[in-house]
């Protein structure tokens, strides 16, 4: 009986052992080049550190996970204590989660390659009469539905930003909406010259900020730490 006793305390301690080892928090993002990246199967990237910092100045651990940008979201939708980056703050999100703070900001505009003529597009009203590669849950295919895009119909599914350049590097839609920075990295990974890619038309309304944020029903003092943490890592 007392050989159990020791065996049950054992059992116990190591329970123990292996829920406080266990991160308190799931950080998700998506695929994003130079911005958020694996490397030697971990989630890295520009964005990523930033996000590492600020955790670590709240004293949390987190374990970071890229997921397709859908599935990223929904697990912050659903679940308390999920981190989530890097995510635009519009009307309708505001509601749905802590907004920690900004972490990069952006500007997007539709990229054709230069050999395909009908894509030299001059207005938004121009896009109507193409494809366009866009992710599910992204406020850029939010925005474009809101403007009278169609799904299946101009607007393509993609799971990320890498299967959008892909789709565009090999003629299965006629414009992708990036941000001019990444060009040369669409580039370098589909195998094209910057000189076959072309910014066609800038779009004002989808220049944002990308955000820290973290699921509404995550404890209020967690919100808090991080909150003043963020404050501490981006202070002048």
């Amino acid at each position: 009986m007392k050989g159990l006793w020791c065996f049950a305390l054992v059992c116990c301690a190591a329970a123990a052992g292996s829920a406080a080892a266990k991160p308190a928090m799931l950080a998700v993002t998506e695929p994003m080049p130079v911005f958020q990246v694996m490397e030697n199967g971990q989630v890295s990237g520009a964005n990523t550190e930033l996000v590492r910092q600020v955790l670590a100045q709240a004293e949390l651990k987190a374990e970071f996970q890229m997921y397709p940008w859908a599935r990223a979201y929904s697990l912050a939708l659903q679940q308390p204590n999920v981190l989530i980056y890097a995510i635009t703050k519009t009307t309708e999100r505001e509601a749905l989660f802590h907004w920690i703070g900004p972490i990069a900001s952006f500007r997007l505009g539709f990229v054709r390659l230069k050999g395909n003529q009908q894509a030299g597009i001059k207005t938004l009203q121009d896009a109507k009469q193409l494809t366009i590669a866009v992710q599910r849950q992204d406020s850029t295919f939010d925005w474009l539905i809101s403007q009278g895009f169609v799904e299946q119909k101009q607007l393509v599914l993609a799971a990320d930003a890498e299967q959008s350049w892909s789709l565009l590097a090999n003629g299965k839609v006629d414009l992708i909406v990036e941000n001019p920075v990444l060009l040369p990295e669409l580039a370098r990974k589909t195998d094209l010259t910057l000189q076959q890619l072309e910014l066609v038309l800038m779009i004002p309304e989808l220049e944002r900020q990308a955000y820290l944020a973290v699921s509404k029903s995550t404890a209020p003092n967690t919100v808090e730490k991080l909150k003043q943490a963020y404050q501490q890592v981006v202070k002048p």
